[in-house]
């Protein structure tokens, strides 16, 4: 009875003292709040390479599956060991996996970062710019028709071109090569980073069957078995579920990008490559990317040609409305 009571107040101190601890903690995150961010911050840059690998092991794992399986079938038919035809199937599907990794990165590169690349050349060259801000005075000049109002726009804004000139003789040039050079180092540190997430992900990929093992034995190790059951077979519909989800809403806005850079072009509007990009990219957000894509596209065709922009909308919501009831149910199907 003793023994009992002694261990009644051994939970009860420990719970008071975790109680205080989080407590603790609790005031110094919110007392500090805008350092505690940039230590998140710092720590994810830290672990930036092992998080990108995570991610791309995950992308590659589904074709190092396929890769195993059909290589399975090939070593069953020939006079090896089982620990032999298990290594050859593992290192070809990781070397099959890495190999259409690299080559879905570089066609993606090599096919939308010229034509990027050579519309926003097109976009900022110096005629563009003038007929730009000829399209915008006039558009503008149409809006404000009244010459109170216009009168006082001019009194109290003045010139734009003259504002804007104005603007960039204020500017100080030292903090803008400051920033261009932190921008710099900003990428020049994410394709490093990149470069070692591939390497973490090839040796998450040949330790992914021990790795699994390791946390299988630390959840039923943590919790009861009862717990640990339902938290493994949480995970496996997790993954599951949500790889399926990320595989097709990738599809899904390649497709949607590649049906707008067509529809663009076939309808004669500016800068297709640019804004089947956008609309692509973009897609791959949940519930709010279409229109976060369409904003930004139809701003740079209003530039050139107000009406095609008014066609460019249009055109993006029957799309989308293509894509929400026929495309993406039959790439996505039961995954969302």
């Amino acid at each position: 009875m003793k023994l009992n009571r002694n261990e009644k107040y051994v939970k009860w101190g420990l719970t008071a003292f975790l109680v205080i601890v989080a407590a603790g903690l609790f005031w110094l995150v919110f007392s500090n709040l805008r350092g505690f961010y940039d230590l998140i911050v710092e720590f994810l840059n830290i672990i930036a390479a092992l998080l990108y690998g995570c991610l791309f092991a995950y992308l590659m794992n589904p074709v190092m599956k396929v890769t195993q399986r059909i290589m399975d079938r090939l070593l069953a038919k020939r006079n090896l060991s089982e620990r032999m035809a298990a290594c050859i199937s593992k290192i070809t599907g990781i070397c099959a996996a890495v190999l259409v990794f690299c080559l879905a990165v570089y066609a993606l590169i090599a096919l939308i970062v010229p034509n990027l690349i050579a519309s926003i050349e097109e976009l900022l060259q110096p005629e563009k710019l003038e007929s730009y801000y000829a399209t915008i005075s006039k558009w503008f000049r149409g809006i404000f028709t009244n010459s109170d109002i216009q009168s006082f726009l001019e009194k109290t804004v003045g010139d734009p071109l003259e504002m804007v000139i104005g603007w960039l003789k204020k500017l100080d040039y030292s903090v803008i090569v400051t920033s261009l050079t932190s921008s710099v180092y900003s990428v020049v540190m994410v394709i490093f980073n990149i470069l070692l997430g591939i390497v973490a992900a090839v040796y998450i990929l040949i330790f992914k069957e021990e790795l699994c093992a390791q946390a299988k034995k630390v959840t039923v190790a943590v919790f009861s078995r009862q717990h640990a059951d339902r938290l493994l077979e949480l995970a496996r519909r997790t993954n599951s579920i949500f790889g399926g989800y990320v595989m097709g809403k990738i599809i899904d806005a390649v497709l949607v990008g590649v049906i707008t850079y067509f529809g663009v072009l076939f309808m004669g509007m500016p800068y297709a490559a640019l804004i089947g990009t956008i609309v692509g990219v973009t897609n791959v957000i949940p519930v709010f990317g279409p229109f976060i894509g369409a904003v930004p596209s139809a701003l740079i065709i209003l530039l050139v040609e107000p009406l095609q922009a008014f066609y460019f909308i249009i055109f993006i919501i029957v799309l989308q409305q293509v894509d929400g009831n026929v495309i993406g149910p039959k790439i996505l199907g039961n995954t969302v």
